[in-house]
């Protein structure tokens, strides 16, 4: 039996599904990296800065008008994938809603740019720009729901492609095409292409739906049909938990950017961004382990094979630490040549590589007890937890950041790392392997 389970394990979490997203993350990080590299050096450490923060801000307004249902959407289309008609009628509901909440919310961020660009961040230059940007937010988000259904629908590695390979791919192809051409590259230019590479991949992905999958999703609704509605979308308590879970999750990584833009500049910003595109490849290993065991994960727990899980925990885990160890290793030999390629020379930042590498070898090895708890209706907990790792964030980063600069923001960065992740192995244990076992006995 436990053979069984162990090869079960091994199939679901480091079969094909996942390696094609691995190569797909890593693809991603790797576009991502070279699409860092070249619009620093073609627009100015301060200027990619203010772009990465218009799009952190942007991302922050994704969740909100996602409000839980891509997570929700790939559990729900993962029971019924074999009915294409109720799938694209889902798809069809979820399309319409999310459309109308991205532009209301596009709206809201058109009358935010001054106060938030003019004033908040002091960089009145950065106005238009950022109006510019939000126009892409509709196509991004839209992209995103599309990305839970295919997940849903077993098709891992495409689903992946929306979060990050496909659009830096697409926006680095622009920008080269548009600086043989002769085009001068500048901040507005640079935002123009981000929107056009949004619109261009909610494109690819409608016409991959409709043609590749046969899902006929429309924007039109003539039965008037709403997503809150259906049963598996209509309970508020998981809507509201997985929204807690995505919004805090992505605090993670950009509480200190936002920080680092109120207490010092957005040349600061810049570098701290560049920092945790380097140190990110490892998170993108894991989450290909994650992506690929969830559905497996929610269905055995339904069924009662929590040795499943533990197994699932266990090796996944290792992998994902051993392979986060050799890439720590990697950045504290290597650290100061690499940031060199961004044209960075400052000890400081290498010291803050090393730390947040630290971080993310942590994260790497524990951080599957999240989609865990998540997978198992114990998402409540799972966002408490995150709750109370923001709130301590929020306090350590501004401590930090105002004392130590940079380096205190990846301090306060790694500390959360330790604490958050601990905790949801403590409480995965806790309450999903242990006490359905006593529960059972």
């Amino acid at each position: 039996m436990k053979n069984q389970i162990k090869q079960a394990v091994k199939k679901d979490s480091f079969g094909s599904d996942a390696l094609l997203v691995m190569i797909v993350k890593i693809a991603g990080a790797a576009m991502t990296i070279a699409l860092s590299i070249y619009v620093t050096r073609v627009i100015g450490k301060g200027a990619y800065g203010l772009i990465s923060l218009g799009n952190q801000i942007l991302n922050y307004s994704l969740l909100f008008i996602l409000a839980g249902y891509n997570q929700i959407t790939t559990r729900e289309i993962s029971k019924i994938r074999e009915d294409k008609s109720k799938v694209a009628f889902y798809a069809s509901m979820l399309h319409r809603y999310i459309f109308s909440r991205s532009a209301m919310m596009m709206l809201i961020l058109f009358a935010a740019a001054y106060p938030l660009f003019h004033v908040l961040f002091d960089s009145p230059s950065f106005v238009l720009p950022f109006i510019i940007l939000a126009i892409g937010l509709i196509p991004q988000t839209v992209s995103r729901v599309f990305s839970s259904v295919l997940l849903g629908m077993k098709k891992v590695w495409q689903a992946n492609l929306t979060e990050q390979a496909l659009t830096s791919s697409l926006l680095l192809a622009f920008l080269f095409f548009l600086n043989i051409m002769g085009f001068t590259l500048g901040i507005y230019t640079v935002v123009s292409c981000f929107v056009v590479a949004r619109f261009v991949m909610y494109f690819i992905f409608s016409i991959y739906l409709k043609k590749g999958l046969n899902l006929n999703v429309s924007l039109r609704n003539n039965r008037k049909d709403k997503i809150t509605g259906q049963s598996g979308f209509d309970s508020k308590l998981s809507r509201r938990s997985f929204l807690i879970i995505a919004l805090t999750s992505y605090a993670y990584n950009t509480i200190n950017s936002l920080v680092l833009g109120f207490t010092c500049s957005p040349v600061d910003v810049g570098v701290f961004n560049i920092l945790m595109k380097i140190a990110t490849p490892i998170a993108f290993i894991l989450i290909a382990f994650q992506r690929s065991s969830m559905p497996r994960i929610a269905k055995k727990f339904a069924e009662g094979d929590v040795e499943y899980l533990k197994q699932a925990f266990l090796k996944i885990g290792l992998l994902a630490g051993v392979l986060g160890f050799m890439f720590f290793l990697l950045v504290l030999l290597f650290g100061e040549n690499i940031l060199l390629i961004w044209n960075i020379k400052e000890y400081e930042v290498y010291v803050s590589l090393i730390i947040l590498a630290f971080g993310f070898l942590i994260n790497a090895a524990t951080s599957v007890a999240g989609p865990i708890l998540a997978m198992t209706g114990q998402e409540k907990i799972h966002s408490i937890i995150n709750i109370v790792s923001v709130v301590l964030q929020v306090t350590l980063s501004f401590i930090l950041t105002i004392e130590y600069g940079i380096i205190g923001a990846s301090i306060s960065f790694t500390i959360i790392m330790l604490f958050s992740n601990l905790a949801k192995v403590f409480f995965m244990y806790k309450k999903v392997l242990i006490l359905p076992k006593i529960m059972k006995e």
